[in-house]
């Protein structure tokens, strides 16, 4: 990056991000009553308002990744570790199309447009042939998967997530560390907390044993002497699930649901999720303040957008299913 991109990035995404909903403007969220004013809130002066949770979804999902590509172009030559971070939009969508396939629907479910940085052709739908065609998700073909069919979606999601976090960890080694040492952070946290809550969602939904769940985890290091990302979720494993006391040391602890006196605890992989994501936002937003005019600046910045792209989705479904603004956000896990 040159000084003159540097800058204008930096400028351009503080513009944004001082209109998105981050930070102090979390408050305003918490007022919203219904899908028409959650939509009013988002995209004011729009003729068309409207109150179909579907279509505002999307309407949010292309909200965030206009203002992604519009960082992306930024950029003269647009960095690999963008490049692969908007794509993870279609290694989202792509699972979702893969559970459709093996659902039997005829009609492809969305997708959210990523312009050139598009490489699966979601127009062939229902044949896979073709969609993964010259992709690097062509391995999934030899997975023998048949429409119709009911497959193991998980089996076919951890695959992906392994294949993107590798790749993430790749172009983080090559990448100067003075220009992404706060994207190492929190792209290191980000893989070793979804190790976390991985491991206890196995646990406590399928009933995996140790040696099940290790080849679920992604067990990469960023540094040759770094502490593995997958240490914490192993060392999760010899704890109970519904004994408190075994989790006292556990270096993750404060992302646990919390032990009321008098009553039943289990460990609620749900809960840790949305605590590890709340954690997330914390590091990216102070990441993004304290690291100007780095690479760190765009790699924030899309973790700020998504995170603002979750909690305003996850707004209009709990208010579709008749709970208050503050119920949903505080389920998320969410300050203001």
């Amino acid at each position: 990056m040159i000084s003159g991109e540097r800058a204008y990035l930096y400028a351009k995404s503080c513009g944004i991000i001082g209109k998105s909903f981050v930070s102090k403007r979390l408050n305003a969220l918490s007022q919203v009553s219904s899908l028409k004013e959650l939509n009013d809130l988002i995209f004011p002066g729009e003729k068309n308002s409207d109150d179909d949770p579907g279509l505002l979804e999307k309407k949010i999902t292309a909200r965030s990744i206009k203002a992604i590509l519009a960082i992306a172009a930024s950029f003269r030559r647009t960095p690999e570790i963008l490049v692969l971070l908007i794509r993870s939009y279609e290694y989202a969508d792509l699972k979702r199309v893969l559970a459709a396939f093996c659902a039997g629907e005829q009609k492809a479910p969305s997708h959210t447009d990523l312009g050139r940085f598009s490489t699966v052709n979601f127009a062939a739908y229902p044949d896979l042939k073709i969609m993964l065609k010259r992709t690097e998700f062509e391995f999934l073909l030899k997975k023998n998967i048949e429409f119709g069919k009911i497959a193991n979606m998980d089996a076919f999601n951890v695959s992906l997530d392994k294949q993107y976090y590798i790749k993430l960890l790749k172009i983080l080694s090559v990448i100067p560390k003075n220009d992404c040492i706060g994207s190492r952070q929190l792209f290191g946290e980000e893989i070793a907390l979804m190790n976390c809550w991985l491991s206890l969602r196995l646990r406590s939904y399928y009933g995996m044993n140790e040696s099940e769940i290790d080849s679920h985890l992604i067990n990469g290091k960023l540094d040759k002497q770094g502490k593995s990302l997958s240490s914490d979720a192993k060392a999760s494993l010899v704890m109970s699930l519904d004994h408190f006391a075994d989790w006292q040391n556990w270096s993750r602890k404060s992302l646990l649901n919390t032990e009321s006196s008098g009553r039943f605890w289990k460990c609620d992989p749900r809960y840790v999720q949305n605590a590890s994501l709340v954690y997330l936002y914390d590091l990216a937003r102070r990441n993004f303040k304290n690291r100007p005019f780095t690479l760190d600046t765009a790699c924030c910045f899309i973790r700020l957008k998504q995170f603002e792209e979750q909690v305003l989705t996850g707004l209009a479904e709990g208010i579709k299913l008749k709970l208050s603004a503050l119920d949903v956000l505080k389920i998320m896990g969410v300050r203001l």
